[in-house]
């Protein structure tokens, strides 16, 4: 289960608030965590020193119930205006990515497999096998790159939408050349 907001005191029996919000923040999945602190201690000092620490408010004690849940709430709706925003521009990167992959990774491969097959056919046209071997790895190779771009493009979007490309579901919906060969 995942916290969706901390709210913690300065001063701690074992360790400090401080500690707490180092701790916190070196692990990956909360970096972004809302972060309160409460104290009594109103020193200058010490809020610079939580907010260069990454904390996200400050409430000094004491404080009125209608001032905490206030706090909350204004840190809960920044989060989820944060998360909402790191989505879009997941989605724009993908977009981007795909525009300025589609002409170099797709086109490019695309036209020479056009042309290749193109002379090829015309060799067998003319019965002129002595490159049609050549022709053929080619064709093969630059339709090999279309695919892999088409699987990383593919894990990109998945992982950009929190499903683990590498998970082995029970069907894919991934045709098999073999089975069609047959």
């Amino acid at each position: 289960i995942s916290p969706d907001i901390v709210v913690c005191d300065i001063m701690l029996d074992e360790i400090d608030g401080f500690e707490v919000l180092n701790q916190i923040r070196a692990l990956e999945q909360f970096i972004h965590l809302p972060f309160i602190f409460l104290t009594a201690r109103a020193d200058f000092m010490d809020k610079r020193r939580g907010m260069n620490s990454g904390a996200d408010d400050f409430l000094t004690k004491p404080f009125m119930a209608k001032d905490l849940v206030e706090t909350i709430n204004s840190r809960l709706t920044i989060s989820s205006q944060k998360k909402v925003s790191v989505v879009n521009e997941i989605k724009k990167n993908a977009v981007d990515i795909f525009f300025s992959v589609s002409s170099k990774e797709y086109l490019n491969p695309l036209e020479s497999i056009v042309n290749l097959s193109d002379t090829a056919i015309h060799q067998l046209n003319n019965e002129q096998y002595s490159n049609l071997k050549m022709l053929l790895t080619e064709i093969n190779n630059e339709g090999r790159r279309v695919l892999n771009t088409t699987h990383k493009l593919r894990w990109f979007n998945q992982l950009a939408n929190n499903i683990n490309p590498w998970a082995k579901p029970a069907n894919r919906g991934m045709i098999n050349i073999k089975d069609i060969q047959n």
